[in-house]
């Protein structure tokens, strides 16, 4: 076998690992973003103003749905 074809496909391999792995790890991070952004909105009293816009997200959605049924 040709040791710097061997090499090629190896460093292609690591390659395509490296790369979804990488993106495996992003959409558990923004599955947990969104995991922590629903407890906040439920732990945050509805005075309290939060910067974080997936917590505004989740509560207009929130009040999108409660919306359509009434």
């Amino acid at each position: 076998m040709n040791p710097q074809k061997s090499t090629k496909n190896a460093s292609k391999i690591f390659k395509t690992v490296k790369r979804s792995t990488y993106r495996q790890k992003k959409d558990e991070n923004q599955e947990l973003e969104r995991k922590i952004a629903n407890l906040a909105i439920q732990l945050e009293p509805k005075e309290v103003i939060s910067d974080n816009p997936l917590i505004i997200e989740r509560e207009r959605e929130k009040e999108e749905r409660n919306s359509i049924w009434t």
